[in-house]
């Protein structure tokens, strides 16, 4: 789509929407189906720690909107009044938060006009929301949702319009860790793998069918692998894993990951990486990733800041590796991110000197 702006991290979309937040303003990101539309609004209220009111306007009546009409019987005069919607009560209380408006334009006519003023005036009936409220919606661009349809032109021209579809790299930073959520270890080893998967079959990350029979069924997305890694790690037998990874994701791409995870032998103890350790020039390069990643994971875990500098060793160790820097590389920003939650953690010099930007990255300079 044009006259759009692309967001391709996290972080440049979680700035935008601290902006909108401060100058009352509406973002509205244009986003293809299981992209991770809803997901990074839930992801930037808690990093923000603010509560979320989602509403599904594609699913509701222009009343549930504007407010239901009655007769107000209490004074002298028989009046006609409108009572707000619960959703806008449940703001009220609120000093700060997010309201994400998503599937906006999927929203008939008529819902859409009952949330045109609203958007426009941020109040309902003369009652004005909290100023520390942000106001953001998503929606699937014409052609790509059942009933996406454009806004209109009075609607558009109040919203500002981002497209945010993060990288791959973006994407798995927060996979690996369920982004932020507490798993357990299965899971944890099954995301590792199958980020490493990712990695290396980056053009099976995102795969809309294109007729609309396919639309209807399993297909790779953003949200697909998560879902499916989730309903692996409950599963003991690999028949069922990979039933449950192909209900998700579909047959080829299902099929692809299941002979890249047969040759993974992961350590059965993360500790192993560290000693003996790990014979790193010798393993493929996705083999490499996933064990960097439960490496990772295990920092996250023990927090032990020994352990924490013989990652750094690990990390300078691989990065001599002609084959291999990229993939030092994509763990090195993560390992900084550590230093914060690792008490007495230092940073190994060497590593300061081999990834500069992807420190500066990290650090958001």
């Amino acid at each position: 789509m044009s006259n759009l702006t692309n967001l391709t991290s996290t972080d440049a979309l979680h700035t935008q929407l601290d902006a909108h937040r401060a100058t009352q303003e509406v973002l509205f990101n244009w986003g293809l189906p299981g992209t991770g539309k809803t997901a990074s609004v839930r992801d930037y209220a808690e990093k923000r720690d603010l509560p979320l009111r989602v509403l599904l306007l594609a699913q509701l009546e222009p009343s549930e909107v504007g407010g239901l009409p009655y007769l107000d019987r209490s004074a002298k005069t028989v009046q006609s009044d409108y009572a707000l919607p619960q959703w806008f009560h449940e703001l009220l209380e609120w000093e700060d938060g997010v309201l994400f408006l998503d599937e906006l334009n999927a929203a008939p006519w008529t819902v859409q006009a009952a949330a045109l003023t609203f958007i426009q005036d941020r109040e309902l009936r003369g009652v004005k929301l909290p100023d520390g409220i942000l106001i953001c919606g998503a929606g699937n661009p014409v052609g790509a949702g059942i009933s996406a349809m454009p806004l209109s032109p009075p609607m558009a021209n109040r919203l500002s319009h981002f497209s945010f579809m993060p990288s791959v790299d973006d994407y798995l930073a927060g996979f690996r860790t369920a982004w932020g959520q507490e798993i357990g270890g299965v899971e944890k080893m099954n995301r590792a793998v199958m980020a490493a998967f990712l990695k290396s079959h980056r053009d099976l990350l995102h795969v809309m069918p294109e007729t609309d029979e396919d639309q209807g069924l399993a297909w790779p997305s953003h949200r697909s692998w998560d879902k499916a890694v989730r309903l692996m790690s409950q599963l003991t037998e690999q028949r069922d894993q990979i039933n449950a990874l192909t209900s998700r994701v579909g047959e080829a791409a299902a099929a692809q990951y299941s002979v890249f995870a047969e040759g993974f032998r992961l350590p059965e103890d993360p500790a192993e990486i560290f000693s003996p350790g790990i014979d790193w020039e010798n393993v493929d390069s996705a083999y490499a990733s996933a064990v960097l990643l439960m490496m990772l994971n295990y920092l996250a875990e023990k927090k032990d800041p020994k352990l924490y500098e013989m990652a750094g060793d690990i990390l300078v160790q691989i990065s001599a590796l002609p084959d291999k820097f990229d993939i030092a590389a994509f763990a090195a920003p993560e390992y900084v991110i550590l230093k914060g939650k690792i008490k007495d953690a230092k940073l190994h010099a060497q590593v300061i000197k081999t990834f500069p930007a992807q420190i500066r990255a990290a650090l958001g300079k």
